[in-house]
């Protein structure tokens, strides 16, 4: 019977963590889509002159 019991229980907890692990996968894929950078972020890409359509040829 407590076997049983130690089974049940961590068999609850590897699907506890297996979703909280998948709910942080959905979530940084999200973000990944729309992500929210700051003004700060911005501006330092601007400056080091990382542009997506201009190549130096």
């Amino acid at each position: 019977m407590e076997a049983k019991k130690k089974k049940i229980v961590s068999s609850i907890i590897a699907y506890a963590i297996s979703a909280i692990l998948f709910g942080f996968y959905v979530l940084m894929l999200v973000r990944s889509i729309n992500p929210q950078t700051t003004d700060d972020y911005r501006m330092r890409y601007l400056e080091d002159g990382y542009f997506y359509g201009q190549q130096d040829e």
